[in-house]
């Protein structure tokens, strides 16, 4: 290494060093007096600076003026405790700065009773009844249906955590963590406190609201019948309404639990997913996704009829995949004839009375699709 490359080293070494020391501030003098309630100086009070395992590391009794005094301190966290055997006494929480700590002088009162904790800063300013070491800026929600995660950071000299739920106490506690069951579609506020020892405690923090989703549908039945599927679902808590997806775009927000896509359209494969909508228009999770199909197109057949004095003979067209036709006459009877010819025996006044208008259900080859309902054909008796 040349003279040059060294120079520049302990150029940067001596920057670093000095950049250390304003992070963790030079030394600074903790100094003050203690006065009674009338006013007047406490003398030969025990004042002590400890850490915070409550180990003495410096001890001062006051002077006739009441004036007690540390040197050398590091700016670090500190107890200092005041005690007076007739004036009772006072314990205060001191914090240190990131930077830019300084002297501290203190003015302490004594007054025989209980006093809270107040926390100080090395400087000039005024003392806060809470540790602001012990704020909680963030506290993070995670949701799932009908359940509310909460998580936030550990504070090193918390003790215990302390949640509300829309302003009441739901959780006093050590861990970072908290889960609860809620209603899903209702919206939750929460805040929490940390508390350390000696009952300090952090300012509540501002609330954080969320929500839990619903469900998602489940049971989801299709039925079709030629080319419109009706798609029914079980109820599901705290849904206000649901958003029916077709091929993944929308195609219906129906208030009740079942759907009816109809015009679709014939022997076409169709994917549909069914999500729930809250009252807070918050969308759950889609549904298992179910496949449905609609039937094949059937004609209607062209209905016709031979007439004798003894008969009529129904002739109509054949249908592509069928099996079977239903014929129903007038008098409700019904017959399945495998081939587009039906003779109606009796006169044939008789037969036409008989006949009036006659419908046809269709029974497909394909035992998987359901049977098609045809549109009604009508036999024209003539010449009787």
């Amino acid at each position: 290494m040349n003279s040059g490359s060294y120079s520049v080293v302990l150029i940067r070494l001596f920057l670093l060093l000095a950049l250390s020391a304003d992070s963790y501030g030079e030394k600074v003098t903790i100094y003050g007096s203690v006065r009674n309630p009338a006013d007047n100086v406490v003398k030969k009070a025990v004042v002590t600076l400890r850490n915070l395992k409550d180990e003495v590391l410096f001890e001062d009794i006051t002077n006739r003026k009441g004036e007690f005094e540390f040197e050398g301190v590091e700016p670090k966290f500190y107890y200092l405790l005041v005690e007076h055997q007739g004036d009772g006494s006072k314990r205060i929480k001191i914090n240190p700065r990131k930077n830019k700590n300084t002297d501290l002088l203190l003015e302490l009162a004594l007054n025989g009773q209980k006093q809270a904790v107040e926390c100080y800063l090395f400087g000039d300013e005024p003392p806060t009844l809470f540790d602001p070491i012990l704020n909680i800026k963030t506290l993070e929600t995670t949701t799932e249906p009908s359940r509310i995660t909460l998580s936030w950071r550990d504070i090193k000299q918390a003790k215990l955590y302390t949640i509300y739920e829309n302003d009441k106490k739901v959780y006093v506690g050590e861990d970072t963590r908290f889960e609860k069951e809620i209603a899903p579609g209702v919206e939750y506020c929460y805040s929490i406190q940390a508390s350390g020892n000696y009952e300090l405690k952090g300012e509540i923090s501002k609330k954080f609201c969320d929500s839990a989703p619903t469900e998602s549908p489940r049971d989801i039945k299709d039925t079709v019948y030629k080319n419109t599927i009706k798609l029914e679902w079980s109820p599901v808590a705290g849904a206000s309404s649901y958003i029916i997806y077709r091929n993944d775009e929308i195609v219906g927000e129906p208030f009740i639990t079942s759907f009816t896509d109809d015009n679709l359209e014939f022997s076409e494969e169709y994917y549909y997913k069914i999500s729930a909508l809250d009252a807070l228009k918050t969308e759950s999770g889609p549904s298992v996704e179910i496949l449905a199909k609609t039937h094949e197109l059937v004609e209607v057949p062209i209905l016709s009829s031979m007439n004798s004095k003894t008969n009529i003979t129904l002739i109509w067209n054949e249908v592509a995949g069928a099996s079977s036709y239903n014929l129903y006459t007038m008098d409700f009877s019904i017959t399945y004839p495998t081939h587009p010819r039906y003779k109606v025996v009796g006169s044939t006044e008789d037969a036409c009375r008989r006949i009036g208008v006659i419908s046809c259900i269709i029974r497909l080859r394909n035992p998987t699709q359901a049977s098609e309902s045809c549109k009604s054909s009508i036999a024209v008796c003539r010449n009787h």
